[in-house]
């Protein structure tokens, strides 16, 4: 509802196995879908602990993720290893076993990078956001849009 307000159609999910959420969408649209998510959600698609279900394990889950004209956008993320570095598709390590796999997804587009991006909002993250309402730290309005805070505040979202 929040993103709604600002203009934005969305639609959010729980689906920890991202397979199933593209399944789901396929039964609405022939056309291509695209998903964007973040370095962090990206690392999950390539979490194994999620496809230990499946007789094929993330070799199959990742058959079904991309099977019918499906692309992952990635926003970048910023971290700090000692110094700030930029984590975007295009650098991004994997675990050393997927490597290949995941070099393969990206070199043939089916996951690519984000670009316009602005700086200031790479160090901005969900749960900090979170955390800092629940804690009643008033830091997190400067985190988000003005009409974002200032839709949490009137309708006591999140704890605040």
């Amino acid at each position: 509802n929040l993103l709604a307000e600002l203009g934005y159609t969305v639609l959010i999910s729980n689906y920890s196995e991202f397979h199933r959420l593209t399944t789901y969408f396929r039964r609405y649209t022939k056309e291509m879908i695209g998903v964007a998510m973040g370095i962090n959600t990206l690392l999950e698609v390539f979490n194994e602990k999620y496809y230990e279900n499946l007789q094929g394990g993330i070799l199959e889950a990742v058959g079904r993720l991309f099977r019918y004209d499906v692309k992952l956008y990635i926003y970048p993320m910023a971290a700090t290893d000692g110094k700030l570095t930029l984590v975007t598709a295009d650098n991004l390590k994997v675990a050393a076993h997927l490597r290949l796999l995941y070099a393969h997804l990206h070199e043939n587009h089916f996951i690519e990078a984000l670009y316009g991006y602005r700086n200031e909002c790479l160090g901005i993250f969900s749960n900090e956001v979170l955390t800092r309402i629940q804690r009643k730290d008033a830091s997190w309005e400067a985190m988000v849009p003005e009409k974002t805070a200032k839709t949490i505040k009137t309708l006591r979202l999140f704890g605040s």
